[in-house]
C-alpha cells in the first residue's frame, strides 16, 4: 500500500513540474505536415490583409467593410486551424484575442488618421500582444514566452511604421515596411509552429 502511495505522490508530482507536451491533439505523418502549412498562411495573409485595411481606411475606400469582413476571417481561420491541434476552446480563445488585436489595430489607425493621441489605444495594442504571447507560451510548451513576445511586437512594430508611413503619404517608406513585416510574420509563423509534428 505504502509502494502504491509513493507511485501516485510521484506521478502527481511529474504532472506538476513536467506538464504534457503540446500539442494535444495528435496529426501524424504528411496530414500534420499539410496542417502545419494550413496554420501558417493564414499568419502570413494576415499581414497583407492588415495592409489592404490600412490602404482602405488611410483612403477612405468604399472598399473598407469588406476588407474589414476579410481581415477578421482571417482570425476565424486562424483560431479554426490553430483549433485542429489544441482543441475547440483554445481554438475559442485564440480567435477572441485576435480579434481585440484586430479592433485595437483599427482604432490606432482611426485615432493616428484623426491626428489625435495614440499612446493609450497603442499600450492596450500591445498589452494585447502580451496577452497572445503569453497564451501561445501557455498553451504549447515548447514555445518560450520571451521569444514570442518578441515575436508579437515586432510585428507591431512595423506594422505601426506601415501605417504611418502611409498616413503620411510616404507610400514608398510604407511598402518597406510591409516587406519586413511579410518576412517577420513567416519568421513568426515558424516559430508558432514549433514541435507540432
Amino acid at each position: 500500500l505504502l509502494l502504491i502511495v509513493l507511485v501516485v505522490l510521484c506521478i502527481i508530482w511529474l504532472q506538476r513540474h513536467y506538464p504534457p507536451s503540446s500539442p494535444i491533439t495528435v496529426i501524424s505523418g504528411d496530414r500534420c505536415s499539410g496542417a502545419v502549412v494550413e496554420m501558417q498562411n493564414p499568419v502570413r495573409e494576415h499581414v497583407a490583409k492588415t495592409r489592404e485595411f490600412i490602404l482602405a481606411d488611410v483612403n477612405n475606400s468604399p472598399q473598407l467593410p469588406q476588407v474589414t469582413n476579410d481581415l477578421l476571417y482571417n482570425q476565424t481561420q486562424l483560431g479554426n486551424n490553430f483549433a485542429r491541434f489544441y482543441g475547440k476552446e483554445k481554438g475559442s480563445q485564440y480567435h477572441e484575442l485576435l480579434k481585440k488585436h484586430i479592433q485595437q489595430a483599427a482604432e490606432v489607425v482611426n485615432t493616428a488618421k484623426a491626428k489625435l493621441n495614440t499612446t493609450f489605444i497603442v499600450n492596450q495594442w500591445y498589452g494585447n500582444a502580451d496577452d497572445i504571447a503569453r497564451f501561445l507560451a501557455s498553451t504549447n510548451t515548447r514555445l518560450d514566452y520571451q521569444t514570442m513576445r518578441t515575436h508579437m511586437f515586432d510585428h507591431l512594430d512595423l506594422t505601426l511604421k506601415e501605417a504611418t508611413a502611409s498616413i503620411q503619404g510616404n507610400e514608398q517608406e510604407s511598402l518597406r515596411w510591409y516587406n519586413q513585416a511579410q518576412e517577420e510574420a513567416k519568421e513568426m509563423s515558424q516559430y508558432i509552429s514549433t514541435g507540432l509534428c
